[in-house]
Order: structure tokens, then C-alpha cells, then sequence
């Protein structure tokens, strides 16, 4: 995550389809190390709805790498934990 963050810091649009979480945490972590701006990150998460129509959400990047939002399922246990351990 953080090779792709600081190559997209260059200038170079990357795009990548994933279900890792190391990949999305390392350009989370890149985020939080200044190596790119989070206004120069997006995350697109798709899921189906009750009709099969696919709907499209973007959160915020913000600058301490966490999300605006987060969706229902998407490495919920991980991201439920890791919320706890480094809630104030």
C-alpha cells in the first residue's frame, strides 16, 4: 500500500480493485506519514442493493487515515477491534 501510495504521489493515477486490508491500511498509514495527501486518496466500496442495482460509496480520507464511514461487513471484525484498541 504505501509503494502504490508514493508512486500515486508522483502524479501517476493508480487504480486498483482489492479486497486486502494491508493494501488499504498501508495507504491509510501513508496517509498519517504525510507521504500523500488524503485529498489525493479514494476508496469506492460497491455492494448490491435489495434490488441487485450496484450502489457506489466514497468516504473521506481524512488526515489522520481513518474513513468517514465505513461499510457493514467490510472487514467489520478487524476495523471494530482496531477502533476499540485506539479509541481516546
Amino acid at each position: 500500500g504505501r509503494l502504490l501510495a508514493l508512486a500515486a504521489a508522483t502524479g501517476v493515477q493508480i487504480l486498483v480493485e482489492t479486497h486486502s486490508d494491508h493494501l488499504m491500511n498501508g495507504i491509510r498509514l501513508a496517509v498519517i506519514e504525510h507521504s500523500i495527501s488524503p485529498d489525493e486518496v479514494a476508496f469506492h466500496f460497491m455492494k448490491k442493493n435489495k434490488d441487485g442495482e450496484t450502489q457506489i460509496e466514497s468516504p473521506q480520507v481524512y488526515v489522520n487515515g481513518r474513513l468517514s464511514s465505513w461499510p457493514d461487513g467490510f472487514f467489520d471484525q478487524w476495523g471494530k477491534t482496531l477502533d476499540a484498541l485506539l479509541d481516546d
